[in-house]
C-alpha cells in the first residue's frame, strides 16, 4: 500500500488522520513535496510552498476548511493552536505535524517555552514532559500515520469504511440530531416566553449551521403582522460566519455589514456589550460559542430577552463547555422553570469513523470527565504533593487533576496542560479520598527579582512574564521593596463539585500554609466577588491591591491578597495592607464607583480599629439626630465610619449599599434613585440619617 492509496481511501470514507513527520527541520519539509500546495495551509515561522501563516494565526482561520493542514512544531508547539488546527481539516484530509525525532525531543528547545518563563535565558529550565507524553501517545495511537527520518513509515493504514456521502433533508439538515436542534430553535422562537434552549455539541456537529438554518426558516416564513427580528451574538462577528452563510442560503438574502434584512424580518449581529447596553427589541436572541462569553454577560442577556438560544461547544479550545454547564446552566435552571437542552451527537463535517478527533481529545484532554468521589467520611481526606515527572507517567492521575481544573475555571486552556507538565517551579498539592482526587491547588513560584529588574519594573520600563505578584506590587501598589521576596502564587484552587461547601477548600489551604516554609508570602489574585473575598479573608489572607479596571473575561476588577507564616513578613504585610486601606477611599470614589458594595465593606473592615476624632464624632451624631447638613459632613462621616468599618457588615443589604454608594463611591442622588435604593433626594437623606443612628446604637451596644 502506498501513501497515495491511503490518501485516496481517506477521501472515499470521509475520515481524517494525523500524519506525524519527525526528523530534522529541512528533511520534514522535503516530505511535504508530495502534497498539492493549492489544497494546503501551513502554520510556521518558515516559508513553505503553500499558503503559510504564523502559528498564532490558527484561530483566525476557524470556519475555513483545508484538505491538508500543516503545523510546524519546529516553530514551536503552541498547544492551543495545534488543538485548534484540527478543526480546519476537512473530511478526507490530514493534520500534518512536524516534530523533531524522538531522540531529539529531550533536548529540543521549543520556541513555545518563552510563554512559560519570565526571561529568555530561563527557557532551558523548562521540562520536556509535554512533548514526551504527546510523542508517546502518537507513537502508540491507531490511525496515526508516522514517518520518521530514521525509522521510516509506521502505522500507515488503509481506511475500510463505507463511502461518505452526506445529504441534506428538506430543512437543509445533514443529521437527525441537527434537525432536532433546528426544530427546537424554531419552537423556542414561536413558543412560550422564558423557556430558553441550550444547544451543545462537540466541534463538527453542525451546531452553528443549525442556528443559521433555523434563523433562515424563521426569517423566510415571516409575513405582514408577524415581524421576526432575530439578534445574534458571539465572541466576535467572525465566529458567526457559518450561521450567516446558512441563513443566507435559506433566505436567498445577502449579508450587509452587520445585518440581513428581508420584508418584515431581520437578522442582526451585536456584540454582547452592545446588547446589554442598548437592549434593542427582538423576538429571538441567538448566542453562539456561549462558553467563550463571560458568565456575567450571559446572565445579563438572559434578563434582557425572553426568548434565547445558548449554543456552546462541549469540549474544545474556545472555552470550557463543562464550566458553562456547571456555572451558567445551573443558574439558568434556577431562574427558569422550563429549560430545554439539546445535544448534537453525529458529526457532519467528517465521518463517524474519523480518527483525528478522538486522538486530539486524548492528546489535549479535551473530553476529560471527573469521576464521582467515593462515599467516604471527610475525616479520611489526605494531602500530598505531586510532581510533573509523576504526572507524565500517571495518565489517570493527570486526567483527574486536569479535569478538576477545567471545572474550576472557564478560561482553562490547552496551554494549561503544558504549563502543568513543563513549567519550572510549579507545584501541585492534591487532596484525595482514597484514590480519587477531590481537590487541587496549583502553586507557582514568583520572585525574587534582581535589583536591576525590580528597578525597571518600578519605573514602568519592563513587564515580566509569570511574575504577577512582585510586578503588580512594585508597579501598581508602589511597594518598592516587593521585588526582593519569594512568593508562592496560588494559580488555581479546585474542589470537586460534589464536595464543595464541605470545608475542603479551607482544609486544602490550611495544609498548604502549614507547609509553606519556602516562601516569604503566599498570594492569590482573582476576579473579586463577595463570596470569594470572604473565603480568602477567612483563610487569613490580607488585601494589598485592587485592580482599577474590569477584566474583559469576568467583568470584575481583580483583588490581590497575601499571607505569610514568617513573623517579620507578617509585620511587612500589615504595613502594606494599611497603605492599601488608606488609598481605598480615593479609588472607591473614582475608578471603583461600580465595585460591589459588600466587597468594599469587607475590605474596609480589614482596617485596625481606631478612635475617630471628637469633631468627626460630633458631626456624625448631629447628622444622625438633627437636621445638620448631610453633604457637608460627608468627610467626617467617612472617617468615622472607616474607624468602625466592621459595623458595615452588620447592616442589611439595602442600608449597606446606600451608605457605601453615597459616602465612599460618591453616587449622585439621581443615580441612587435609578438603582432603586431611594425614592428621591429628601427620602434618601432621611434614610441615611436613620442608618447612621442605627450604627450609633450598635456602637453603644458594643461598649
Amino acid at each position: 500500500m502506498t501513501f497515495q492509496q491511503a490518501l485516496s481511501a481517506l477521501s472515499h470514507t470521509g475520515e481524517r488522520r494525523l500524519w506525524l513527520v519527525s526528523g530534522d527541520p529541512e528533511w520534514c519539509l522535503a516530505q511535504l513535496m508530495m502534497l498539492p500546495s493549492e489544497e494546503a495551509i501551513a502554520f510556521s515561522h518558515r516559508s513553505l510552498a503553500c499558503q503559510t501563516l504564523r502559528p498564532t494565526q490558527v484561530t483566525h482561520q476557524l470556519g475555513q476548511e483545508y484538505r491538508y493542514v500543516i503545523f510546524d512544531g519546529h516553530s514551536g508547539v503552541h498547544p492551543d493552536m495545534l488543538a485548534a488546527s484540527a478543526g480546519l481539516v476537512k473530511a478526507g484530509g490530514l493534520l500534518i505535524l512536524l516534530l523533531p525525532a524522538q531522540e531529539q525531543i529531550a533536548t529540543f528547545d521549543d520556541p513555545d517555552y518563552c510563554r512559560y518563563v519570565p526571561e529568555v535565558h530561563q527557557q532551558g529550565e523548562c521540562h520536556r514532559f509535554f512533548l514526551q507524553r504527546m510523542l508517546r501517545l502518537l507513537r502508540s495511537a491507531t490511525g496515526c500515520w508516522r514517518l520518521d527520518q530514521s525509522e521510516g513509515w509506521d502505522g500507515l493504514d488503509l481506511p475500510q469504511g463505507s463511502p461518505w456521502q452526506p445529504s441534506a433533508d428538506d430543512l437543509g439538515c445533514l443529521t437527525s440530531s441537527q434537525r432536532q436542534a433546528v426544530e427546537s430553535i424554531v419552537h423556542c422562537a414561536r413558543g412560550h416566553r422564558h423557556r430558553p434552549l441550550i444547544v451543545t455539541a462537540d466541534r463538527g456537529r453542525g451546531k452553528s449551521a443549525a442556528l443559521g438554518i433555523a434563523a433562515g426558516h424563521l426569517l423566510r416564513q415571516a409575513h405582514a403582522g408577524a415581524r421576526m427580528r432575530i439578534l445574534m451574538t458571539a465572541p466576535s462577528q467572525a465566529a458567526l460566519a457559518t450561521v450567516i452563510r446558512h441563513a443566507e442560503a435559506i433566505t436567498q438574502g445577502k449579508w450587509q455589514q452587520d445585518h440581513l434584512a428581508l420584508p418584515h424580518a431581520e437578522l442582526r449581529f451585536l456584540s454582547p456589550e452592545r446588547l446589554i447596553n442598548e437592549s434593542p427589541e427582538a423576538e429571538l436572541l441567538l448566542i453562539d460559542e456561549a462558553a467563550a462569553i463571560p458568565g456575567h454577560q450571559l446572565l445579563a442577556l438572559s434578563e434582557c430577552y425572553s426568548r434565547l438560544i445558548f449554543a456552546t461547544t462541549r469540549h474544545g479550545y474556545e472555552g470550557s463547555g463543562q464550566g458553562f454547564a456547571l456555572r451558567i446552566q445551573r443558574r439558568l435552571e434556577q431562574r427558569y422553570a422550563q429549560l430545554t437542552i439539546c445535544q448534537l451527537q453525529e458529526p457532519i463535517r467528517w465521518s463517524v469513523a474519523d480518527r483525528l478527533e478522538p486522538l486530539i481529545h486524548r492528546l489535549f484532554l479535551l473530553n476529560v470527565d471527573v469521576a464521582s468521589p467515593p462515599a467516604t467520611p471527610w475525616s479520611e481526606v489526605h494531602h500530598r504533593w505531586v510532581t510533573s515527572a509523576e504526572l507524565v507517567e500517571n495518565e489517570p492521575l493527570l486526567r483527574q487533576i486536569y479535569g478538576l481544573l477545567v471545572l474550576a475555571h472557564y478560561q482553562t486552556s490547552v496551554s494549561d496542560l503544558r504549563a502543568m507538565l513543563d513549567t519550572p517551579h510549579l507545584q501541585l498539592l492534591l487532596q484525595t479520598i482514597g484514590e480519587t482526587v477531590v481537590g487541587v491547588l496549583w502553586l507557582n513560584q514568583e520572585g525574587p527579582l534582581s535589583a536591576a529588574l525590580a528597578t525597571q519594573v518600578w519605573h514602568g520600563e519592563r513587564r515580566v512574564r509569570g511574575q504577577l505578584l512582585p510586578q503588580s506590587l512594585l508597579s501598581h501598589a508602589g511597594i518598592d521593596e516587593a521585588g526582593q521576596y519569594c512568593y508562592g502564587r496560588i494559580m488555581r484552587i479546585a474542589i470537586h463539585p460534589q464536595c464543595q461547601r464541605q470545608g475542603l477548600g479551607t482544609r486544602l489551604l490550611t495544609a498548604l500554609q502549614q507547609q509553606a516554609t519556602n516562601w516569604d508570602f503566599l498570594g492569590v489574585s482573582f476576579a473579586v466577588s463577595a463570596s470569594l473575598l470572604r473565603f480568602w479573608l477567612h483563610a487569613g489572607f490580607r488585601p494589598v491591591r485592587l485592580g482599577l479596571s474590569a477584566d474583559a473575561a469576568s467583568g470584575e476588577v481583580s483583588a490581590m491578597l497575601l499571607s505569610s507564616g514568617h513573623a517579620e513578613r507578617r509585620a511587612d504585610l500589615l504595613v502594606w495592607q494599611q497603605r492599601f486601606l488608606e488609598d481605598l477611599p480615593t479609588f472607591a470614589s473614582r475608578q471603583l464607583r461600580q465595585l460591589d458594595c459588600n466587597c468594599l465593606a469587607q475590605l474596609l473592615a480589614q482596617g485596625a480599629p481606631t478612635e475617630p476624632s471628637a469633631t468627626d464624632h460630633r458631626r456624625l451624631v448631629a447628622v444622625a439626630t438633627t437636621h445638620h447638613a448631610l453633604d457637608h459632613a460627608l468627610p467626617s462621616i467617612q472617617r468615622w465610619l472607616q474607624a468602625h468599618a466592621a459595623l458595615l457588615l452588620q447592616l442589611d443589604t439595602q442600608a449597606q449599599q446606600l451608605l457605601i454608594r453615597r459616602v465612599w463611591q460618591g453616587w449622585e442622588w439621581s443615580a441612587l434613585q435609578q438603582a432603586g435604593l431611594i425614592t428621591g433626594q429628601k427620602a434618601g437623606q432621611t434614610q441615611i440619617r436613620q442608618i447612621l443612628a442605627h450604627i450609633l446604637t450598635l456602637v453603644q451596644a458594643n461598649l
